[in-house]
């Protein structure tokens, strides 16, 4: 069996666990659930979403968490045995799957979406010495009018909350920041959710 299959049957275990057990409204929350709590009851969700997930995987993460409030999502995954999961796990879903280098698609389109994911992996060289994406600016080029961007970092970075704050700021420019929050994920990773207009 690939490695593939067997990531995917351990993560359907823990989405059916967590399905049951964690919701936006209930005690126990996912991370992305706890962040999606955020926007909502500070009147910051978008009121069509038409999303991109740059890093899809095989859909069972932190799409099922939002999932249910977009309008439209295109989904990236470069991994065509994710990529032909996550076709199975979203197929009930408005979803347009793409078997593509999401960062090379978000340089080159005129596309415009806002509600922006990048579960960016925690290795690699993704990230820029601040621990900001290297491919940041892309992410704001592709954004709406109002738009969500949902993004990580590590976690370790969040010691430098001020001069990480500040950075975010100088990099957005003629952008208007509504809102800038940290929800940590675990140790390792956090997510960085930045609302502009």
């Amino acid at each position: 069996m690939r490695s593939e299959n067997i990531q995917y049957y351990k993560d359907r275990l823990k989405y059916l666990f967590y399905k049951n057990t964690t919701g936006i409204n209930k005690k126990s929350k996912t991370s992305m659930q706890s962040l999606l709590l955020q926007l909502e009851v500070k009147k910051l969700f978008p009121k069509k979403i038409s999303a991109i997930e740059m890093f899809g995987m095989h859909g069972l993460w932190h799409t099922m968490d939002y999932i249910n409030y977009v309008s439209n999502l295109d989904i990236f995954e470069i991994n065509k045995s994710y990529h032909e999961l996550s076709k199975s796990v979203l197929k009930k879903y408005p979803v347009q799957f793409y078997n593509l280098d999401s960062i090379k698609y978000i340089k080159e389109t005129n596309n415009k979406y806002n509600f922006i994911v990048a579960d960016i992996p925690y290795g690699g060289d993704f990230y820029d010495d601040n621990g900001l994406p290297v491919f940041f600016e892309y992410l704001i080029k592709i954004s709406e009018y109002n738009s969500v961007i949902i993004f990580n970092c590590h976690s370790s970075k969040l010691k430098g909350y001020n001069s990480l704050t500040r950075l975010i700021k100088d990099k957005v420019r003629l952008r208007e920041i509504l809102d800038l929050f940290f929800v940590p994920r675990n140790n390792q990773m956090s997510y960085i959710a930045l609302v502009i207009k």
